[in-house]
């Protein structure tokens, strides 16, 4: 496994079962980059979770590019140091 190359990793599973616990610890273990595609889909509050806009997901999705790109290029700095 350490030489493969792996694109991504998609964990489904029903709710509660511990997907995103077991998520964090893979990418922990390959050091990947790990997104909970929950927060694009829901906003947490006080009140309670709440269904974000059209506009907030994609939003929300291109962070979550941005911080893939700003990963990567960390991770290539370390690859060549």
């Amino acid at each position: 496994m350490q030489n493969a190359q792996c694109k991504k990793i998609h964990i489904v599973g029903s709710v509660g079962s511990g997907k995103t616990t077991f998520a964090r610890l893979l990418a922990h273990r390959l050091k990947l980059p790990h997104y909970e595609l929950d927060n694009v889909m829901w906003e947490r509050t006080q009140e309670g979770d709440k269904r974000r806009s059209e506009a907030d997901r994609i939003q929300a999705l291109c962070g979550l590019q941005r911080w893939k790109e700003i990963w990567q290029r960390r991770r290539a700095q370390r690859t060549e140091n």
